[in-house]
């Protein structure tokens, strides 16, 4: 399970969490996000996000269910593992026990990519009295089509402690350090302007 905070990162908004954090200069990776679902968008019905990720070279297939909100943070399903290519990843994920609906949809249809996000990931780790967690800045642009649409936000995702104390941290740090919540996650604004794509064709 998946549980993250997402807030816009304009550069007043990402001072303030990194003076509050007191942080150096964070790991940074390259990273491209490459979206996949059948030609009837059968995963997207079903409220499934499948994905591709290189990391510095680096594979990652991740396969995403609905979720809900948790005290303004996303909480939703989440499948992912270390891959060669995308069917290789498809193969661990039905491996990995994912839902037999989904499992239907990934082994008896051809996929296509539908939309891909190239953005630079600077992280740190951070933790509070009972949690811990991966604080993201991600700064890149998301397509679909002939559409571009550039992206500044950052990312605190759980990683270890009690998730009551996690969900009471990123809301005291949203109220403290007077942050905007990125209502939308990546793969949600994609879809919108892919779909945006398809009417201007």
């Amino acid at each position: 399970m998946e549980v993250e905070f997402k807030f816009l990162a304009d550069g007043a908004a990402f001072d303030r969490v990194r003076a509050h954090f007191a942080l150096g200069a964070g790991n940074e990776r390259q990273m491209l996000a490459r979206y996949f679902d059948t030609s009837d968008g059968a995963l997207e019905a079903r409220g499934a996000m499948l994905r591709l990720r290189e990391e510095d070279g680096v594979r990652v297939i991740c396969l995403k269910l609905r979720g809900q909100m948790r005290s303004g943070a996303a909480a939703r399903p989440e499948y992912e593992a270390p891959c060669a290519s995308l069917e290789a990843g498809v193969g661990t994920l039905l491996s990995l026990g994912v839902p037999e609906e989904i499992g239907r949809v990934l082994r008896g249809a051809a996929l296509r990519e539908t939309a891909r996000a190239a953005f630079r990931r600077t992280v740190w780790r951070v933790c509070t009295h009972g949690a811990e967690g991966e604080l993201c800045l991600d700064q890149g642009s998301l397509y679909a089509g002939a559409c571009e649409e550039p992206f500044c936000e950052m990312e605190l995702e759980q990683k270890g402690g009690s998730e009551d104390a996690f969900l009471r941290w990123g809301a005291e740090l949203e109220r403290s350090l007077g942050l905007t919540r990125q209502e939308k996650s990546k793969y949600a604004r994609l879809t919108a302007l892919r779909h945006c794509a398809e009417k201007e064709k």
